[in-house]
């Protein structure tokens, strides 16, 4: 009865054990699931959820408490880590597919709509019907660059520089709004050849947003933003000069007198604080007072 009851009980055991490891291995296989089909580029670089992963598995393998050292425990998560990078490389590539087939897509669309097209007119209302049909794939393929633009690199570069432009004329506010705030470079400089070209093939479709961020920069503007001034200055420089007295005018409607009236007040009352401390000068909020009254009368 004894030897019965210790072979139950070892049983048992060996039940419980397995079952524990059966959850755990379950528990691992989620974190990977979940880390490899996580967006890459436009939040975090592809290191960092590397980094982020072997630690989670660290932590889930420490806490399980399954017999392990920690040297055995890093050797078995770096080993996971290899399957994560080839996981994510397959899915990733699927989006490199997809791309380049929305790219061909939108090149089909755009040049079949305007395929012997010579009357503007006519052209111009096959342009507004290809775009019903090419607004979609654009933001995908937009999404997918940002995401998987460094992963991506040498399926998305050569595709783009191929790609036909009206598509992108439509989402222009869309690829100038991550131009100089996406963190990756690589992602960047693919968005400044986009817009590059579309400064040299069609200039009035981003001399407008170039000049307001150019103008709304409080500090020195990014690389890719100067190299796509530039680029318009050199080619156009006539369009530039056009559009600069537009582009204040329409700051200056954009801001009322009671809006500058407080601006100033602001400033004057914050002077005057600094005066009483010792810290400033009211004298530095003056000019700005004498512009808005000359400006008035």
């Amino acid at each position: 009865m004894k030897v019965e009851s210790n072979f139950q009980l070892e049983s048992l055991d060996n039940l419980r054990n397995e079952d524990h490891i059966k959850a755990l291995v379950q528990e691992a296989v989620n974190i990977i699931e979940v880390a490899a089909g996580a967006p890459g580029k436009d939040s975090s670089s592809g290191e960092y959820l590397s980094s982020l992963l072997t630690s989670q598995l660290q932590k889930c393998f420490l806490l399980a408490n399954v017999g392990l050292n920690e040297s055995a425990v890093c050797s078995s998560v770096d080993d996971l880590i290899d399957v994560w990078w080839a996981l994510r490389r397959r899915r990733v590539s699927l989006f490199g597919h997809a791309a380049q087939a929305f790219i061909n897509y939108l090149s089909y669309s755009s040049s079949k709509h305007c395929d012997g097209q010579l009357a503007f007119s006519i052209c111009e209302s096959s342009n507004q019907k290809a775009v019903s049909y090419t607004l979609r794939p654009t933001l995908y393929v937009l999404n997918i660059l940002l995401n998987y633009g460094v992963e991506l690199k040498e399926t998305l570069e050569p595709a783009l520089s191929m790609a036909l432009l009206l598509p992108w004329q439509e989402i222009t506010p869309q690829v100038f709004a991550r131009l100089s705030s996406h963190p990756e470079q690589v992602v960047r400089k693919l968005l400044e050849g986009l817009l590059m070209m579309l400064a040299k093939q069609s200039p009035c479709s981003i001399v407008y947003p170039t000049l307001v961020d150019v103008n709304a920069c409080e500090q020195e503007t990014s690389e890719e933003l100067q190299h796509i001034f530039a680029c318009l200055s050199k080619l156009y420089p006539r369009l530039i000069q056009d559009f600069q007295p537009v582009i204040k005018d329409l700051e200056n409607v954009t801001f009322l007198w009671e809006e500058l009236w407080l601006s100033t007040l602001q400033d004057l009352h914050a002077g005057a604080c600094g005066a009483v401390c010792g810290q400033a000068s009211f004298s530095s909020c003056t000019p700005q007072f004498y512009w808005i009254k000359e400006s008035s009368g």
